[in-house]
């Protein structure tokens, strides 16, 4: 059970590193690595609705923080605001939310609320970044093919209990199932390599 637990822990690190690999390299974009701190990617350009520069933590789903982890993010963005990022927006990137709504003002119990700290899709910033609509669904369309293509899978193994986690994120990620265009050139994540991965929660 604790290797179980272990593996999917390297799993969602490494899923959380991907996902920050390829917001990294949408245009204009770029990944800070493991050394970027509390920001995992960056646009000095103006981006979205406000016209800012942004800067950005990326989480795998909506309930990856509890109560005090995102009271402490948000403490985080404003130090960011104050000191480093003075006119930029901070973003928390969901990549799957509970109800995908347009980007608007995260609101975090006993922190008040900030135009320039929000909330936003990792779908959304793929539109706004390719100005496609459907890019994101695109994209994982065919990291879901190539990922039955490519990996075995046995329904006794101890894997398989994660890939099949993985695959149900994929679905939910590509809902529209259109044909994707040519993948970009992203460095790949090994996920059993621990030491390359960030221990923040993803």
């Amino acid at each position: 059970m604790e290797t179980s637990r272990q593996f999917k822990k390297t799993l969602s690190n490494a899923i959380g590193a991907f996902h920050q690999n390829l917001l990294g390299a949408l245009p204009g974009w770029t990944s800070t690595g493991r050394s970027g701190g509390v920001i995992d990617i960056v646009h000095k350009e103006e981006f979205g609705v406000t016209g800012r520069s942004a800067i950005g933590e990326v989480k795998n789903k909506f309930n990856t923080l509890n109560a005090s982890g995102k009271q402490t993010l948000y403490d985080n963005f404003q130090d960011a605001l104050k000191w480093n990022y003075k006119g930029y927006n901070c973003y928390l990137v969901e990549v799957i939310q509970k109800t995908p709504k347009p980007q608007h003002p995260w609101k975090v119990a006993n922190r008040g609320e900030r135009e320039d700290i929000r909330l936003i899709s990792a779908s959304e910033v793929y539109k706004i970044s390719t100005g496609d609509d459907q890019a994101f669904s695109k994209f994982f369309t065919v990291v879901n093919k190539l990922l039955l293509k490519n990996i075995s899978y046995h329904p006794m193994s101890r894997h398989s209990a994660c890939l099949s986690e993985l695959l149900v994120v994929l679905e939910l990620q590509e809902r529209n199932r259109l044909i994707a265009p040519p993948l970009p050139q992203i460095k790949p994540v090994n996920v059993l390599q621990h030491n390359s991965l960030t221990q923040r929660p993803r």
